[in-house]
Formats: C-alpha cells, structure tokens, sequence
C-alpha cells in the first residue's frame, strides 16, 4: 500500500493507492472506481487482470472514500479527474488505459480528454455524459440507505438499486446463500473489520495506526480519520454525480482521439436510465457497445463477461498503439 499527497491548493489529501504486477510490465492500467466505493471493491476485476503479465496495474481511493483522505471541498469529476492525473504523473506512466466504472467512467471520461495523447484504451460502463438534472432513483436509494435503522439494513437497502432480483435470488458460490444473502454478509464481515482507536478515530479493514512500508519501499504512516468527516465524503461524491457534465462536442472530442473505447450499460440499471448509455454510444461511436440484461453492478452480476471485454479493449488499445508507432 502506498499513500501520495495530492491536489495542493485545491483540496489537498493523502491519496491511497495500489501496485500490482510487474514494475516493468509493458502495459499500465488504471482503475477508476464509482460512488463512495473503495478500490478494493475491484478485486475479482484485479485478480482476472493479474494473470496476464504483460500488466501492471493501479487503484486507489477516491478523495473522500476508503483510505484517502476526506478534503471538505473540491468535489468534481473533473477535480476527480486532476487527481488521477498526479497519480499516473508520480507512477511516470507516460502511456496507460484507462478502466472506469459508474462514477468512476465520469472522471475517466475527463481524464482522458485532459490527456488523450497518454490514453491507450478507455472501458466505461454504468455511467452517463450528465445534463444537470437530478437523477430520482439515487436520490430514493441514498433516502432509504441514510434512514435505515442498523448496519446490515443499509447493506440490504442499496442491493434492489444495484442487482437484477433474478440475480439476488439466485444461489450464490457459498452452499445455502442466495447471491443477495452472501453479499450482504461479505459487506457485515468487511464492516467488522473496522475497528476504532480511543481517541473515536475510525480504521478501515482492521489496520492499526502502526507505521507501514509502502509498495515502493517508503515508510508509511497508515490513515485514520474522524468519523464525522465521512459525511464530507459522501456529500462530495454526491456532488460528483450531480454536477457531471459532457456536451456533445465533450463527447465527440473523447471518441474522436483515436483509442479504442468499450462501453458498457445495463437494461436493468435502477439507478441509471438505459437511454444515458445509448446517448452515450451515439456520439462517442465506441468500438464495443453492448447493453447487459443486468442491475448497474455489472463488474460483479456480469461478471465473466464484464472482465473479458476490460482485457479485450486493453488489447485493442495496445494493437491500435503499435499500428501508429509503426
């Protein structure tokens, strides 16, 4: 685990991040992950990319989620986007593709029209070019989340807004579980691992306040932060989803740099409309388009077919790289 100070003067915060692969991989990728969803939500997509080993590859925290740091302002999917772009300046990526998801895809998609000479491929899938109105069924979801009564009512109240009920009602990989009943005890048992220190300040995933050595050989201090700050967290992240912005030419200036982008969507999606993905295809003009008969969690409901169009358009990128280098 690694820790990089970013966004001076505009909100400056400890950002968490990830190594994996080989330091010398040819092939970098970046993970962007969605709302108020710390990166480790990503490991099935991580472990499926970690066989190949021409891959290195990185994810982090959000501001405002996981283990970064929560900063009271400056919450945008284009300051979003200004902060992966420090992060891939400090790994001194100077050419990477691009994988983003909900949220996530929001920040992608500025990401790579800020830099579209350093994107090798872009994967974007449950998200929308935005249009300043505010989406009801969020809202509902967030309402019936903030108001439940404990833990394991708010796990259970944001699963309808993310899976299929085919999906939820379905036997899971563990004898005796529905897909539903092991995801929210999988979210009980990552809960439990949170611990508090005396002074009340909270420790994701049973870390301690010990001192740690990064990824990259540098001694770390691990993070904790006050409860209360949370909420800026959240509301940030609200703020990021309401506030994203994509005109036309946005968008027609992202499909027309020249790499292979992928986009997925969902028929199902209760928290986005299906007409926010085909907007989308329209004028991005995306290499693979494909709309799942799924809820908007794709990366864990589609799941096999959701990893394999990632390395899919990875490979694209790195084809379609190599034809104009020649």
């Amino acid at each position: 685990m690694s820790f990089l100070e970013v966004a001076k003067g505009r909100g400056e915060f400890q950002m968490y991040y990830e190594l994996h692969g080989n330091h010398d991989a040819p092939e970098k990728v970046l993970i962007i992950s969605g709302f108020i969803t710390p990166c480790g939500e990503f490991i099935n997509q991580l472990e499926y990319l970690k066989q190949f080993p021409e891959l290195q590859i990185c994810l982090f925290d959000n501001r405002g989620i996981g283990k970064s740091g929560i900063p009271k302002s400056n919450y945008s999917s284009t300051q979003l986007a200004k902060d992966a772009i420090e992060l891939v300046n400090h790994l001194n990526w100077q050419k990477f593709h691009c994988v983003s998801i909900s949220m996530g895809a929001m920040v992608g998609m500025k990401l790579c029209n800020k830099i579209p000479d350093r994107i090798k491929s872009l994967f974007m899938s449950s998200t929308r070019a935005g249009d300043f109105s505010i989406p009801f069924k969020p809202f509902v979801c967030l309402c019936k989340v903030f108001t439940a009564k404990d833990i394991r009512s708010k796990f259970a109240a944001t699963l309808p807004f993310l899976y299929t009920k085919e999906f939820l009602d379905s036997p899971s990989s563990v004898e005796g579980k529905t897909n539903g009943e092991f995801l929210i005890d999988s979210a009980m048992e990552r809960s439990k691992r949170t611990s508090k220190t005396k002074d009340g300040n909270q420790i994701s995933n049973s870390e301690d306040t010990s001192s740690d050595t990064s990824s990259e050989g540098v001694p770390q201090q691990k993070r904790s932060f006050p409860n209360n700050n949370r909420m800026f967290g959240t509301v940030g992240h609200i703020r990021v989803i309401f506030s994203h912005y994509m005109s036309k030419k946005n968008l027609k200036d992202l499909g027309g740099h020249g790499f292979p982008i992928c986009l997925l969507g969902a028929t199902d999606d209760k928290l986005l409309k299906s007409k926010y993905s085909k907007h989308l295809n329209k004028y991005l003009k995306p290499t693979e388009f494909k709309m799942f008969k799924s809820g908007h969690a794709l990366h864990k409901e589609q799941m096999s077919e959701f990893n394999e169009s990632i390395h899919r358009n990875i490979m694209r990128g790195i084809e379609n790289h190599d034809i104009l280098e020649a």
